[in-house]
């Protein structure tokens, strides 16, 4: 199912696209090791992101200066 709207075209996920997407994310993480892995990496990544956009605009440090990743097991 499609919408459009001028010049953009929004499609809908249809039912079976999400179990399809279910199903691949727990097979890729159905191991609790490479499941953290990927989390602590894309949490690393997005707090890399935050620094390098610190270094022109030094604003999005206000909140929190110290960047970590607190892992509770």
């Amino acid at each position: 199912m499609s919408e459009n709207t001028g010049d953009q075209t929004t499609f809908r996920f249809q039912a079976e696209i999400n179990q399809l997407m279910s199903l691949i994310i727990n097979t890729f993480y159905s191991n609790k090791e490479i499941f953290l892995r990927e989390i602590i990496s894309n949490s690393s990544d997005a707090l890399d992101k935050i620094r390098h956009e610190s270094l022109t605009d030094s604003s999005v440090l206000e909140s929190e200066p110290k960047l970590f990743i607190h892992i509770i097991p």
